[in-house]
């Protein structure tokens, strides 16, 4: 079973969110990089990093750099606006009054 990476940082612009994960030793070649418009995914054996994105992103206009022992991803917002967090926790407001009203 793959070890989850918890330790990465991320920040944001208008524009853009960058995310950083620590690849932990590991050769820049056996990292195995996929993303789509909200869900970004890392493996790098025993170790593995995803998210479910808040919000989405432009997954052709975004882009994956391995550097200096760390994966950054900057990923082009879709829509101009700050999130409050990275990951999308599963639970939205709107899916739940849509089921209340229709209940």
């Amino acid at each position: 079973m793959p070890i989850q990476v918890k330790d990465y940082t991320w920040n944001q612009t208008g524009t853009h969110v960058f995310v950083t994960v620590p690849l932990k030793g590991m050769k820049k070649e056996k990292a195995d990089i996929y993303t789509t418009d909200v869900y970004i995914k890392v493996n790098f054996p025993p170790f593995v990093f995803e998210v479910d994105l808040l919000h989405a992103v432009d997954d052709e206009q975004s882009k994956a750099t391995i550097q200096g022992g760390t994966i950054t991803f900057e990923l082009l917002k879709k829509e101009e606006t700050q999130w409050e967090e990275l990951c999308f926790d599963g639970y939205s407001t709107t899916l739940e009054w849509a089921v209340t009203i229709v209940m």
